[in-house]
């Protein structure tokens, strides 16, 4: 039987090469041509075929172990699981992010865990079902010589990647399903023992991603350690590292031809910094701030239907805890005086965890929210964890402010009589769940200067749509996005697939008002998923941001009778456009802000807190310290708290701490001490008050902090450095 049909051998010789580096180490053909078609794949029916295309690796099929369909990770009943690649096309792939074409694009290589100067690089892979089977039969490298890969996301034509010590952005300039331009966004960011995960766009235009607690080379003093290598001052600030003296906050970006791009090496063993946390920028990388901090090594994050984030972090290798982010959070990790067992349940310190520590390292998850898939699977997470050899599901229920579980998380996939080492997971555009596997071993295996290591992707689908045809392709993806009807834009809006959904609301932004009327007339009809709801209310919220009280809807979404998910989003629609004015500090809250302090929804006060927090201070000290004395909910007590940080005067916090008694103290206390305005001695004269809670914080610092002028605050900003890095002021 013919594998590959009749081609000229003269072509195919100009289309392809063996790099010196391939030859002695992988013995793989890369392209570097500039055709832009594959050759004919021939399917050998024994279960095993070759899909040559030109600079793509053979996608070899599951073969004698992993095609056995007993040796497949268990599914429950109604689910079926199939191998859509494997080794040696992926090996211990990581991340995992389908284009805007359908394509599932992996993150994989051996750099992890400990690379040398002289390890190879990762490199990113265009994995194809061109035929609908639940099978690649293509493979293309699309990047390469990249630090450890362990996130991705699109936005529009570029691939943002998290490649710790970096920060890149890819971006094919001719089409050829090549990346010619390599951006380092940002440098300095720490090793991947600790590094770069999560890359999310979400539907207030920013990218948010995770970042461990390890930290950068740049030190305090005349120089870094390395020219031009510095951290931007958010991530410093994080890590509790001044920088050399004269540093930028946001060194600027740059920019390699791939021929010329070299990765940025960064020992493993690098400096521990102080805790890790929750990031996020604009599209061009500017208005970099820290969302949440408190967190050692955060390895996921996502959001549902509700732009409500949910995020895991790995306090040990064995151990970990779920948390749901949101800004100005504090998880405990890297406290400056509270430490576990110490009082750290105290109402204002720290945010609660969704999830307490619980065994096992959760390294992907994912929200389930496709139509594709049963009613009893919806609106829930999808966990995986490395250590356990599993993927569970995790229920959130809303307890108050808090987004916690309806029971422990539960197994939905298990590695059964085969090998299961789930990284991360994303979905494709026939409505299935891919899950990246590794191999046995954790780290690079080197077998005769080859890497040897197991790797598949993971297909699961609810039985009726596994396979099936792949109605995905339809004629609009053939045309430009700017051709495309409102129905068309609308229709990926309601997709599961994260590229789709972004690219469909940036270009809905793009068009403005002239389809204001279309946009509005759809969410008051109020007939929308909560999904479809909260990206277009978004595409309001930011495509018209100046339509003055008397026109603005976004006013008339915050009434009590317009549905928790409309009001939740006005609220972050305006917490966002007082963030974008907050470096002249003019834009004050609309009234109806301060008066949703006190709405009998918990969620709404914590939103509204959360709004008043980005804009310039236009309250009294009585109305906000009246606020926490009657707040019970420790999640919106905490933001509260975090919103008195912001004062215009900090010494008047001093004066009021000596007046008030109650909850509304123990906020100032706790103020103070962030902000790192106490002495000892004013700590000292707090350990006698009447409020257990006021002694049990001061008690705590005492015992924790050394003696000196001043206490170990937080290293937060205060008021008047709060803007972010890049914004424009």
């Amino acid at each position: 039987m013919t594998l590959v049909p009749p081609v000229s051998w003269s072509l195919l010789g100009r289309a392809i090469r063996f790099s010196p580096r391939t030859r002695s180490q992988a013995c793989q053909v890369r392209r570097v041509g500039v055709l832009k078609t594959y050759l004919s794949m021939t399917v050998l029916r024994g279960g095993l075929f070759l899909g040559l295309c030109l600079g793509g690796a053979s996608v070899a099929q599951p073969g004698d172990r992993f095609g056995n369909a007993e040796l497949l990770p268990e599914v429950p009943p109604g689910f079926s699981i199939s191998v859509f690649a494997r080794d040696p096309v992926v090996r211990n792939p990581w991340a995992l992010a389908f284009d805007d074409r359908g394509r599932l694009c992996v993150g994989m290589g051996p750099q992890y865990p400990a690379p040398q100067p002289d390890t190879p690089g990762d490199r990113i892979v265009v994995l194809e079902d061109v035929d609908g089977d639940g099978v690649a039969e293509v493979a293309k490298t699309f990047a390469e010589g990249l630090n450890c890969i362990q996130g991705m996301a699109w936005h529009g034509r570029e691939l943002w990647v998290g490649n710790a010590p970096d920060l890149t952005v890819l971006r094919d300039v001719d089409g050829d399903d090549i990346a010619d331009e390599y951006v380092k966004i940002y440098t300095d960011l720490g090793s991947s023992a600790q590094g770069l995960y999560g890359l999310t766009w979400a539907p207030d235009g920013r990218l948010y991603f995770c970042k461990g607690s390890s930290s950068g080379l740049s030190l305090d003093g005349d120089s870094p350690r390395e020219p031009g290598r510095v951290a931007p001052k958010p991530f410093r600030d994080l890590w509790g590292v001044p920088g050399p003296r004269g540093s930028p906050d946001l060194p600027p970006a740059q920019s390699f031809h791939r021929k010329d791009y070299r990765r940025t090496y960064h020992d493993s063993r690098g400096a521990e910094g102080r805790e890790g946390g929750v990031f996020r920028c604009d599209a061009r990388g500017r208005g970099l701030e820290i969302v949440a901090r408190g967190c050692r090594n955060p390895e996921a994050l996502t959001f549902d239907s509700g732009f409500n984030w949910l995020s895991a972090d790995a306090i040990t290798l064995e151990a970990g805890k779920l948390i749901a982010p949101f800004t100005g959070a504090h998880f405990g990790w890297g406290h400056g005086w509270m430490k576990p067992g110490a009082g750290g349940d105290v109402m204002g310190v720290t945010v609660p965890a969704s999830v307490p520590l619980f065994p096992g390292r959760a390294t992907g998850l994912l929200f389930l929210d496709s139509p594709l898939w049963p009613s009893a699977y919806r609106g829930a997470f999808l966990i995986n964890d490395a250590l356990r050899q599993a993927t569970s599901i995790y229920r959130p229920q809303w307890d108050g402010a808090l987004m916690k579980a309806t029971s422990d998380p539960q197994p939905f996939l298990q590695a059964g009589k085969g090998w299961y080492q789930p990284m991360d997971l994303a979905w494709g555009p026939d409505g299935a769940v891919y899950v990246a596997g590794w191999g046995r071993e954790p780290g690079a295996v080197w077998r005769e200067g080859r890497q040897e290591n197991e790797g598949r992707i993971f297909r699961i689908a609810p039985v009726p749509t596994s396979p099936r045809p792949a109605t995905w392709r339809k004629p609009k993806r053939t045309h430009p996005r700017g051709l495309w009807t409102m129905v068309e834009l609308i229709e990926d809006l309601s997709s599961a697939l994260p590229a789709w959904r972004v690219n469909a609301h940036e270009e809905l932004i793009l068009r403005g008002f002239n389809d204001l009327g279309t946009v509005r007339s759809l969410v008051e009809r109020g007939r929308l998923e909560q999904r479809e709801e909260t990206w277009l209310l978004w595409v309001i919220g930011r495509a018209y941001p100046d339509l003055g009280p008397q026109y603005d809807p976004v006013i008339r979404w915050l009434r009590a009778d317009q549905g928790l998910n409309r009001r939740l989003q006005a609220l972050r629609i305006l917490a966002w456009r007082q963030s974008r004015s907050r470096a002249d500090r003019t834009l004050a809250p609309p009234v109806e802000v301060l008066d949703l302090t006190e709405d009998p929804l918990p969620r709404i006060r914590l939103e509204a807190w959360q709004t008043l927090k980005q804009g310039a201070w236009h309250w009294t000290d009585d109305w906000i310290l009246g606020r926490l004395d009657r707040e019970e909910d420790p999640v919106v007590f905490f933001s509260a708290v975090d919103a008195l940080r912001m004062h215009p005067d900090p010494r008047q916090l001093k004066r009021l701490l000596a007046q008030r008694t109650g909850p509304s103290r123990r906020g100032l206390l706790l103020s103070l001490l962030s902000l790192n305005l106490l002495d000892r001695e004013e700590v000292l004269s707090q350990s006698t008050c009447p409020d257990d809670k006021v002694r049990q914080i001061a008690h705590s610092w005492l015992e924790q902090v050394q003696p000196g002028p001043t206490g170990r605050g937080l290293g937060l900003p205060s008021a008047r450095s709060a803007t972010p890095t890049g914004a424009p002021r």
